[in-house]
């Protein structure tokens, strides 16, 4: 995925929630951080670290804008697609991850 993908994801969101909470840097040191946690700590070590991000990133009122926009299960899934093309998470996986979206 490319820079300027990221970019405009990160523009939807900020959209959404009305401040600029992501950028296109973020996501990649995201994406990093993901890989890493999966390649010392392994698949338990990960969700744990997927689960908790949107905590990291936004409060619990912009969770919530953004669970009720419509795009919410496609920017879910697009994240997803970049975590397997990145190398990060098997195709199997995903599909867990999904399902728990």
């Amino acid at each position: 995925m490319s820079r300027k993908y990221y970019q405009q994801l990160a523009e939807r969101v900020n959209q959404r929630i009305g401040r600029r909470a992501l950028t296109a840097e973020k996501i990649e040191s995201i994406i990093n951080r993901a890989r890493r946690i999966r390649a010392r700590h392994g698949v338990r070590a990960l969700w744990n670290y997927a689960s908790g991000l949107p905590y990291e990133l936004f409060t619990e009122r912009e969770i919530n804008l953004l669970r009720q926009s419509p795009e919410w299960h496609a920017v879910s899934y697009e994240l997803i697609d970049v975590l397997i093309q990145k190398g990060v998470i098997t195709p199997w996986e995903a599909q867990f991850m999904k399902q728990y979206i």
